[in-house]
């Protein structure tokens, strides 16, 4: 059995703070990312791609309460291979991807170190890319603390935003999404909407919020490489270097 580490206080970071119940501070993460597709749905992409030209950028807020994290095994691990294990070791050969193709068809290619457990709630938001740059420009130079809330509010609304996705739940538990629609609606000036940042120093909400995100979802999975496996050095290398190839190869295609 792996290290269990009860996390059940600690909310997921935003920025460089963390969130607990009876303060003023957020549990929410707020990651900017630039994507050339909406995350919603399939039809909702599609027109906004033909809108703006193929181009398009999304913001993503996440809640996130964390409840357990588990560490597998020491670090770094120490590893002593079956027989079989080991003699598949010394068939790849250092030049030869294909041997390492076949190692990992035989024992796979990464192993868990650790993960975290929880619940989150998440929400994304569709900018042109004139409007997603002033954010996040404005979000480098200000900062979310110094920003007000009518302007953060500006934001995250149909005002700023092109399209505001559902909030989803990551356990896919109808009760929090239900109590989300409900709780989360916001009105901005003729706007009326559902959107996580009501959250935003809100501490009965988060109070509320905290006893309905259980231990549900698996919210982080820290893989590594079974480079450990290889004793020399440079064989190491050569598993870690194709291994890398390939997982850059499959994101550029997604």
């Amino acid at each position: 059995m792996g290290e269990k580490v009860d996390d059940g206080a600690k909310w997921a970071k935003f920025g460089k703070q963390n969130w607990r119940p009876g303060t003023n501070q957020t549990p929410r993460k707020l990651d900017l990312l630039e994507n050339k597709t909406a995350l919603t749905s399939r039809r909702s992409s599609t027109f906004q791609r033909q809108k703006y030209g193929g181009r398009i950028n999304v913001a993503r807020v996440r809640v996130a309460r964390h409840r357990v994290t588990a560490r597998l095994g020491p670090k770094p691990p120490k590893w002593e291979l079956e027989d079989f294990v080991a003699e598949e070791v010394e068939k790849v050969q250092v030049g030869d991807a294909a041997s390492v193709t076949d190692f990992v068809r035989s024992f796979g290619s990464h192993y868990i170190a650790s993960y975290v457990t929880g619940n989150s709630l998440y929400q994304v938001f569709v900018y042109t890319p004139s409007i997603y740059r002033s954010i996040k420009d404005r979000f480098k130079t200000r900062g979310v603390s110094d920003l007000s809330s009518v302007e953060l509010a500006s934001f995250f609304s149909p005002w700023s935003a092109e399209h505001i996705g559902d909030v989803q739940v990551a356990s896919g538990n109808a009760t929090v999404e239900e109590w989300a629609t409900e709780n989360l609606r916001v009105h901005f000036y003729l706007f009326t909407y559902t959107s996580l940042l009501k959250l935003h120093e809100n501490a009965s909400l988060l109070r509320k919020l905290d006893g309905l995100l259980g231990n549900e979802a698996l919210l982080q999975l820290n893989l590594r490489t079974l480079s450990p496996a290889f004793k020399d050095s440079v064989k190491k290398q050569w598993f870690h270097e194709v291994i890398d190839n390939y997982l850059k190869l499959w994101e550029v295609n997604m």
